[in-house]
């Protein structure tokens, strides 16, 4: 999916940690930051590997339409 500047945009629940970290690394390998919302707070395991400087972990709601905007508003 691509917003309207043309960048890639995926949202993807975070307690699937092991399908989140290889889709992460995809993203990484092509210079892209990711952002990660999740209700619950991210853990110490969350933080580990070779990509976490350019990922944003963000607490919130996926299904609240608010809280992606509070999101958005942090990484844009």
């Amino acid at each position: 999916m691509r917003d309207s500047e043309d960048r890639r945009v995926s949202p993807h629940q975070m307690r699937s940690t092991g399908i989140l970290q290889r889709i992460v690394s995809k993203f990484i390998a092509e210079d892209a930051r990711v952002l990660v919302l999740d209700i619950v707070e991210p853990g110490p395991e969350d933080s580990q590997g070779d990509f976490s400087n350019n990922v944003t972990y963000v607490s919130g709601d996926v299904t609240s339409p608010e809280d992606w905007q509070k999101a958005l508003e942090l990484v844009t």
